[in-house]
């Protein structure tokens, strides 16, 4: 009798300890074709049910690399499958559902969120029962005074080696900065090619001023959207990194092997995915004069975009754990690309105005351009510095917004300390579209690279130079004015 009941009650605590979760919910997902039914907490396994949707194409494939991060950030790696195997291609016909699970190990059931990523083919984040309210903080990054400091800004080499598992000797990996607005003439280098060799081991090094995101990527995989990773550099560097390909889902750990800190948490947070809203959709309607949708339309759409790229943002510097220094940094990515989407429209518009040859079509962009609200540059805080470590290239937006162009022509050429006077009247002008006040650090990095234009362009004196250096007080831009005119001398 004692027996039976021994059993029974094991039994009860076998059916306790395995409970499944039917009614979910997830922030995001970069995928329509499949759709997660269920998940089962188990002490031998974690089970995750899956079914394809109508939306699914004539062929499906999930891959090996597939993993679950908890809400620790820890990720766990599947360990087989039921109902569909790995890397098998599968031709459905129409209407074809398949129904397949997902074996990965043993985690705790958690009342946050899980992410489902299988790298190279889909996300689905923020994954949790429907009952759960997720509290999910606002992120709030803070700048880190050792990141920022400015005895970095001259041209350093920065080496990057490591070792990829799944490589072979015929095998490239390309490596390059994440900028949109490398520095060329000041020798910067933006891109390297790296040979694999048959253990897997590569190495390239870069020259560089400034921090920046360094990507790493399958050359094979030139062009499409899927990157193996990112990592955050500083110029005299020397990092050593170690990486399994996209296909492995494992992630990079890296050292720096001069003895400061390497962002890990920041390094494997999945950053592609913040491109996968709609901003591509909307922003690929340009070439045809926005496909029916109206201008107000078009940025509205963007704007909403950018609300739940914010939200989904959060929601990553909370799951995986950010440092402050290293939720600013990605908090300074999405917005970087939520601000070139948003500026490439204003640019579109405006050369299609420059362009135009009938009135009526002239005076409907400049219709337009009329209505151009700048107001998302609000977003950025034009006191960080760390923002010169992103896609934002001040230079770039000056141009676009008021060029430098549009302020020579409004000031004669006799006119005492004329270049001084052209800059002021660009940083009004440039104020009054943004709403910030002051001569801000972004403002100086604008003016020391407006700089650029008129030694290049313009040839201006060393003497108008340095009335010009006189209205900066950061030392960063004032060192890079000097390294602008020391360039043009080497070059003439």
């Amino acid at each position: 009798m004692k027996r039976i009941i021994f059993l029974t009650l094991f039994g009860i605590l076998a059916i306790v300890h395995a409970k499944s979760h039917t009614k979910l919910s997830y922030l995001y997902s970069n995928t329509n074709e499949i759709e997660v039914a269920r998940i089962k907490y188990d002490k031998d396994a974690t089970c995750v049910t899956f079914k394809t949707t109508r939306q699914v194409g004539p062929t499906f494939k999930i891959g090996h690399g597939i993993y679950l991060v908890d809400d620790k950030g820890e990720r766990y790696h599947a360990i087989e499958t039921n109902g569909i195997k790995f890397d098998s291609l599968y031709v459905l016909s129409k209407d074809q559902q398949l129904n397949f699970s997902i074996k990965f190990p043993s985690i705790e059931e958690s009342n946050c969120a899980l992410d489902i990523i299988c790298p190279g083919s889909f996300g689905v984040y923020g994954l949790h029962d429907s009952k759960v309210k997720l509290n999910i903080p606002k992120a709030k990054g803070r700048a880190d005074n050792a990141e920022t400091d400015f005895q970095h800004f001259k041209l350093q080499d920065t080496e990057i080696e490591g070792t990829i598992h799944f490589a072979d000797g015929n095998i490239l990996t390309q490596v390059y900065c994440h900028s949109e607005a490398p520095r060329p003439y000041l020798r910067e280098e933006s891109t390297k090619y790296s040979s694999i060799d048959a253990s897997g081991h590569f190495s390239a090094t870069f020259k560089m001023y400034t921090p920046q995101m360094i990507q790493l990527r399958d050359a094979r995989l030139m062009n499409t959207n899927f990157y193996t990773g990112f990592i955050y550099a500083r110029p005299g560097d020397r990092i050593s990194v170690e990486m399994s390909g996209i296909s492995e889902g494992k992630g990079i750990a890296y050292k720096n092997l001069s003895g400061r800190e390497a962002y890990n948490r920041l390094t494997n947070c999945p950053w592609i995915s913040i491109t996968c809203f709609n901003m591509q959709k909307y922003f690929g309607n340009l070439s045809d004069g926005f496909a029916g949708y109206s201008y107000e339309q078009h940025c509205s759409m963007l704007k909403a975009d950018f609300e739940k790229a914010m939200e989904y943002a959060d929601y990553v510097c909370w799951h995986y754990r950010l440092s402050p220094y290293e939720t600013l940094l990605y908090l300074n990515s999405v917005k970087s690309f939520y601000i070139n989407q948003l500026s490439n429209v204003d640019v579109f518009i405006k050369n299609k105005y420059q362009d135009a040859r009938e009135e009526e079509e002239r005076m409907r962009y400049k219709a337009m351009l009329d209505k151009a609200d700048y107001s998302y540059l609000k977003f950025l805080d034009p006191e960080d510095v760390s923002l010169l470590y992103c896609d934002i290239d001040p230079f770039g937006y000056s141009d676009q917004l008021y060029p430098i162009e549009s302020c020579i022509s409004k000031v004669p050429e006799n006119t005492p300390n004329r270049w001084r006077k052209i800059i002021e009247l660009q940083q009004e002008e440039l104020n009054r579209i943004t709403g910030w006040t002051g001569r801000t650090f972004f403002m100086e990095m604008l003016i020391a690279q407006e700089a650029f234009q008129m030694v290049f362009r313009y040839h201006i004196s060393e003497a108008e130079l340095a009335e010009v250096k006189s209205m900066l007080s950061h030392p960063y831009c004032r060192q890079y004015l000097d390294i602008i005119y020391d360039e043009y001398k080497l070059s003439h």
